[in-house]
């Protein structure tokens, strides 16, 4: 039987591919306190969603990241919620990737370079705090 998050992609999936970029695509690793702080960061964007369908929605984000077509599906993102966001929220997103990313400690070359063309293509580049 199908479930729901297969059945339509939503702001939901384009903000867990965001944070699944950040979070695995800049250091190829993802440890458990990055997986939570992104699953609460989805929860805090997306407050209907329940915490067992946000897991299930970043289990399946990830299969399409790890795909042939994720960094299409990235780019494709990226300019979904430029239009559908408003700019205070696009901010906050920008906000829970500068989070996401210090999580460990360590904010990686790679991390920074993600985030600044995500601000970039949302008009938030002089916003990122690096």
């Amino acid at each position: 039987m199908a479930h729901a998050i297969y059945d339509s992609w939503t702001e939901a999936h384009d903000l867990s591919l965001l944070y699944l970029t950040l979070m695995h695509g800049t250091e190829q690793e993802m440890g458990d306190f990055e997986v939570r702080m992104v699953a609460a960061c989805l929860e805090a964007r997306c407050p209907d969603l329940d915490p067992i369908t946000a897991r299930r929605i970043l289990d399946y984000v990830l299969l399409i990241f790890i795909s042939r077509t994720g960094q299409l599906m990235l780019e494709t993102t990226i300019a979904s919620l430029a239009k559908s966001m408003a700019r205070p929220d696009r901010l906050a997103v920008v906000q829970d990737l500068v989070n996401i990313a210090s999580s460990d400690g360590i904010v990686m070359p790679a991390e920074m370079q993600f985030i600044s063309h995500v601000a970039h293509e949302w008009d938030l580049e002089h916003e990122v705090p690096f």
